[in-house]
């Protein structure tokens, strides 16, 4: 703050300079130099409160706090030990160290002209944690047994790439998701699995009338319909005619197979669950063949020991 001395002010010629007014006028004069950016280089170890733009040709060591309101622009190193509010953009070209808390307005880190195009753009890439995953603009085969990387590749795959750790061979990288995965589109892979280790199980019964059952379901050919907002899970589906079953009607038979998904509560089917159902009546269809398959034996049996040759 400005020094205002007491009045009367300004003097007159000849007026003497009160004692009071000498000290506080000598201590103003020692808080300016210990509070002065010194433009030549050197650390701030006190507070530092800049309302307007603050330009750093050199290095800047800051030991306090450091208040910006405007941008900060620092052509070569900044460290900064304690914490620091720009209000403004940020812009670093050389190494930028935080000890403390940060708090930015917007913040570019890499090389770039004119304001960030968000609150935070990374110029090449980034890598976050002590395991660290990297995120890139194309891919670099970065994922070991530590790291994984997430990319936009929009080069040599175009497509957006998870890419998780690598197991314990080294061989396979894994992605997990902890929770449910709702897909609004197609899902491909070359293999699916479920879980289904006994050890997980218990009240394990089979199915019972699995074939009376699923003569109740029907299987159908359609069309996902055309009408659909783009928030709708059959906005991307495919236009050509499909198969499956309709789930209201597997609700009705096996209520356990079928799921809501997404805001709008539409029925999923979990077509891997049909499969045990299936198993189930092929094997009261084997039964009953081979019961069928007894008694035309045994039919053949008596016509042939009645028949006229037997008698002869």
């Amino acid at each position: 703050m400005a020094y205002v001395p007491k009045p009367p002010f300004p003097k007159a010629a000849g007026n003497p300079i009160r004692s009071a007014d000498w000290n506080e006028l000598v201590q103003e004069i020692q808080r300016l130099d210990t509070a002065k950016l010194d433009k030549t280089g050197g650390p701030v170890s006190g507070p530092l409160s800049v309302s307007q733009t603050l330009n750093v040709t050199g290095n800047t060591t800051l030991s306090g706090t450091a208040t910006v309101g405007g941008s900060l622009d620092v052509t070569s190193t900044t460290n900064l030990r304690a914490s620091v509010t720009v209000a403004g953009p940020m812009s670093v070209a050389g190494t930028s160290s935080f000890t403390g808390a940060a708090t930015f307005g917007d913040v570019r880190v890499g090389a770039g002209t004119g304001a960030p195009q968000d609150n935070l753009e990374v110029k090449g890439n980034a890598r976050i944690g002590a395991n660290p995953v990297r995120f890139t603009s194309a891919y670099s085969n970065f994922s070991s047994a530590t790291n994984a990387e997430i990319c936009n590749d929009t080069g040599q795959y175009k497509t957006l790439m998870l890419l998780g750790n690598r197991a314990g061979d080294g061989s396979t990288r894994k992605v997990s998701v902890w929770d449910r995965l709702e897909v609004n589109g197609m899902s491909c892979a070359t293999s699916f699995c479920n879980l289904s280790d006994r050890r997980l199980k218990t009240g394990i019964v089979v199915i019972a009338d699995a074939l009376e059952r699923i003569s109740r379901l029907r299987g159908v050919s359609f069309r996902w319909r055309g009408d659909q907002p783009a928030t709708s899970p059959a906005a991307t589906a495919p236009a050509g005619p499909q198969l499956g079953v309709v789930a209201q009607e597997v609700a009705e038979v096996f209520p356990e197979l079928v799921s809501p998904m997404g805001e709008d509560q539409h029925l999923t089917v979990d077509y891997s669950g049909l499969t045990a159902v299936l198993i189930e009546a092929v094997k009261e269809l084997k039964a009953d063949n081979e019961r069928l398959r007894q008694r035309v034996d045994a039919l053949e049996s008596a016509v042939s020991a009645a028949s006229p040759a037997s008698a002869a």
